[in-house]
């Protein structure tokens, strides 16, 4: 048997629908969920780090949410605390040397890019020794910084002065040296600075400029033609390094046999030093002055041992 439905019921019965949420399904809900958040990368800091990542890089801006990811050059980078609608932190990922972009991907899939790029850099230089220690004032002394970390286009500096010809010279597998001549400067130690072209360097204190010894005459207590052990033996010249901490010394070598030895320093004075003659075999024996720091002249004189 058919219901009869009156008219005014079915207007009851769609408004009661209506109030049910029962309505049109093309309508639009009384409360839409909100829109999706769209994230801005405004800065990030540090804005450098090495190429073997770890740097905990801190990005600043707006819109991101929990489940944010980040991306250094397309590689993942690990987040470093909890996520802020203005602040993201996350440890940079291993990467090749160079600058990157920096990219926000909230969950929804809207993205944005660092306006300024972070920048990997190559491991900093390291001098970790000098070949020459010093030179003379007038500049154009060669040297060798021995190191690591140096990159084609280094630049050095000796004592706040731009050194000349620098270039990296390869010396064995991981070992590597800059080769540069000094600048003219002014008596007294400088600082080696070498700088990449990335704004990284080393430092190594301190190169000596001073006037290299200079041997003008050499006597010998008993005579320089037949030395023996204990001897005094007298230069005369100029340039003797004799401040304290900056020792001078002689060197006896042998002219035709690998045997050598440093004599005693009886007394010094930037012209006139007197040695004892060191135990040595018979022969004839080269004389060395060596100041501190590394600068030396061979005297033009010989002196000899004679057999027992």
């Amino acid at each position: 048997m058919a219901i009869r439905t009156s008219a005014a019921t079915a207007a009851s019965l769609l408004a009661l629908l209506a109030a049910c949420g029962g309505g049109d399904p093309a309508m639009p809900a009384a409360n839409p969920p909100p829109p999706s958040t769209s994230p801005q990368v405004q800065g990030i800091s540090p804005g450098a780090g090495p190429t073997a990542g770890g740097t905990t890089v801190t990005i600043a801006g707006s819109g991101f949410v929990t489940g944010s990811t980040v991306t250094f050059g397309g590689v993942a980078a690990p987040v470093a605390g909890p996520a802020t609608a203005t602040s993201l932190s996350v440890v940079a990922p291993a990467h090749a040397a160079g600058p990157v972009d920096v990219r926000v991907v909230n969950p929804d899939g809207q993205a944005s890019t660092s306006a300024s790029p972070y920048t990997y850099l190559s491991p900093a230089p390291q001098i970790l020794a000098l070949n020459v220690r010093g030179g003379p004032p007038a500049g154009g002394t060669q040297v060798l910084a021995v190191g690591s970390g140096f990159e084609p286009g280094v630049t050095v500096a000796v004592g706040g002065l731009a050194a000349t010809g620098a270039t990296i010279v390869a010396l064995g597998p991981g070992s590597l040296a800059v080769s540069f001549f000094t600048p003219p400067h002014a008596e007294g130690f400088a600082e080696v600075v070498i700088t990449n072209p990335d704004g990284q360097g080393a430092s190594y204190s301190s190169f000596h400029y001073g006037p290299p010894p200079a041997v003008d005459a050499v006597a010998c207590s008993a005579g320089c033609g037949s030395v023996r052990r204990d001897d005094l033996v007298t230069f005369t010249g100029s340039g003797f390094t004799t401040a304290a901490g900056e020792g001078v010394q002689v060197l006896f070598s042998s002219v035709d046999r690998p045997q050598k030895a440093v004599a005693v320093l009886v007394s010094a004075s930037p012209t006139e030093l007197v040695v004892q003659a060191p135990r040595l075999d018979p022969g004839l024996y080269s004389l060395v002055v060596s100041n501190f720091d590394g600068q030396y002249d061979v005297a033009a004189a010989q002196l000899t041992y004679p057999a027992p």
